[in-house]
């Protein structure tokens, strides 16, 4: 399991609108949180912007940016 690593600067960002009122939507959130830990070996974080009511992943790969969008 590779979990979240403390924030940096970035290489590469994907960003999803995200209803945290919403069970089902934020669901989602967590489910990312999961691939994140599941299917990455490099640095990345989440940061929630509930203001905004966005989600913001980063990694440090291209590679697992492109694969986490892909598979989400």
């Amino acid at each position: 399991m590779n979990k979240p690593s403390a924030p940096f600067t970035p290489s590469h960002r994907i960003t999803w609108q995200i209803n945290f009122d919403d069970e089902t939507d934020d669901r989602r959130r967590i489910e990312g949180e999961w691939w994140c830990c599941d299917n990455t070996q490099r640095r990345w974080f989440r940061r929630a912007l509930t203001r905004h009511g966005a989600v913001e992943f980063h990694f440090e790969d291209q590679h697992e940016a492109t694969m986490f969008w892909l598979a989400n």
